[in-house]
This record gives structure tokens, sequence and C-alpha cells, in this order.
């Protein structure tokens, strides 16, 4: 719910303006009264003519938007509300506008990644992982999620090496950014190089303890390393913080296959 203010100061303005003129004569005051009266009755019907716009976020944006249509912040936020809505195609149109009008705003190259990116269309969403990253940061920086989702996109497109790089670049920014040490591991193993891949599950593991894939993830590097055991363990761990997880639930049963 909104409550409609900006003429607040306005009228703190005109009351202070009449009262002045009151105190120095008894006609004035009459008058002030009527034009007080009038003035407030003014104000409350500009009020109820901007109910319907701060009725929902989206009508306060979509309002915004009328009336400056080339803000890109206003273009994203308009979107942001869009995309919140599960209307993905008109988020996408506001985004895409956004950068279009500022060519370097980060968040919004950001979410035109992510949605391209769960479209499956890599090498678009690579780029606009890439404008995010390398834009300057704002006060929150989010430049790290950006790499990291750069080095998804690299693992997708079967380019580990690239994707190392992008991981890396998250953690120089966010040291103890979890996932960013689980991309890594998972680049390792893209590279057959298991024992680097558990180092980096395992970092991964240290910082979120409660990170089912990575539990699993680990689970198949050591099993894979022959260290059936030690993947037996981390299959189980997987369950225990998610039960209905079926990649671990396939993985332990196959490391308990006899013969295995």
């Amino acid at each position: 719910r909104f409550t409609y203010f900006p003429h607040l100061g306005l009228a703190l303005v005109a009351a202070r303006t009449a009262a002045e003129v009151a105190a120095r004569s008894r006609v004035a005051a009459r008058a002030v009264a009527v034009v007080a009266t009038l003035a407030v009755a003014g104000l409350a019907a500009r009020t109820a003519d901007q109910i319907p716009v701060w009725r929902t976020n989206r009508t306060v944006f979509a309002h915004a938007l009328a009336i400056a249509p080339g803000s890109g912040l206003v273009q994203k936020k308009f979107a942001d509300g869009e995309l919140a809505a599960g209307r993905i195609d008109e988020a996408l149109r506001h985004y895409e506008e956004a950068v279009r009008l500022e060519p370097g705003f980060g968040g919004a190259h950001y979410q035109i990644g992510v949605i391209r990116f769960e479209r499956a269309e890599y090498e678009r969403a690579a780029w606009h992982f890439e404008c995010a990253a390398r834009a300057a940061p704002t006060e929150v920086d989010f430049r790290h999620e950006a790499f990291l989702n750069l080095g998804l996109v690299r693992l997708e497109l079967g380019q580990p090496d690239r994707a190392m790089t992008a991981f890396d670049a998250a953690l120089s920014i966010a040291p103890r950014f979890a996932a960013a040490h689980y991309g890594l591991g998972n680049a390792w193993k893209a590279r057959g190089d298991d024992e680097r891949a558990i180092a980096s599950y395992r970092r991964a593991l240290e910082l979120e303890p409660g990170f089912p894939q990575a539990h699993n993830n680990l689970g198949v590097a050591l099993l894979d390393a022959g260290r059936r055991e030690e993947a037996i363990a981390e299959f189980e761990a997987a369950l225990a913080i998610w039960p209905d997880y079926a990649d671990a639930r396939f993985n332990l049963d196959e490391a308990l296959r006899p013969g295995r």
C-alpha cells in the first residue's frame, strides 16, 4: 500500500504563509480561512487522482515509465517487476531498452544474462555477464555473481579454462564465495583433475557446509579417484540435506552397487 505525500511540503508552506497574513488582519483571517479550505480541497482531489498510480509497484513504475521512458533506471525497475511477476518476455524487452539507453548499466546486463542463460542462449548470456562483470561497482557490488554465472556459462559451452578464469575473478572480489569455489571444482573436474576438484569442493563446503551439490560433486570426484567409502559419505551428506536430490540418490546407489 502507498501513501501519497508529494504535496505535503507545499501544503506546509501555504499554512505558514496563511498564519502570517491572518495575524495582521481579522478580515484577512476570514479570507485566508476560505483560501485554505479551497487549497486543502484541491490537494485532496489531487491525492484522489493519484491513488490508481500508487496502487501497486507495477502501476508506480508504469507511471514513471510514461513520464521518463528515456531513463535506463526506470526501464530496469519496471523490468524487475515484470520479472518478479513471471512476465519474462516483457521484462527482457525493458532490460534491453535499459542497456540501449545506458550501455554500461551492469544490473540490466546481469538480468539479461540470467534470462538468456535459462533459455540456453549461452553465447548471448556470456556477453551480458561479461558486461555486468566489467561494469563499475555500485552500492550493491554483484560483480562476483556476474563472474560466477559467466563461469557457469563457459562450462556449458565446453570451455573449462575460460570458466576457471571467470571463477578466479569472482574469488578475487569475494574470496569466501562458496559457489565460486564449487564452480572451480567443476572446472577442474571437466579438465580431468580430480584431486584439484576435490580440494575446491572441500573449500566450498568449509565455507558453506549445507551445500548439497558440493557434497554430491565431491562424492563423484572421490569415486572417480577410487575413494569409494569417502564418496558414499558425501552422497549420504547430500541426501541428509536434500532428501529428494535425484543425482545424489543415483550416485549413492551406483557407489553401493556390488562390484563397484
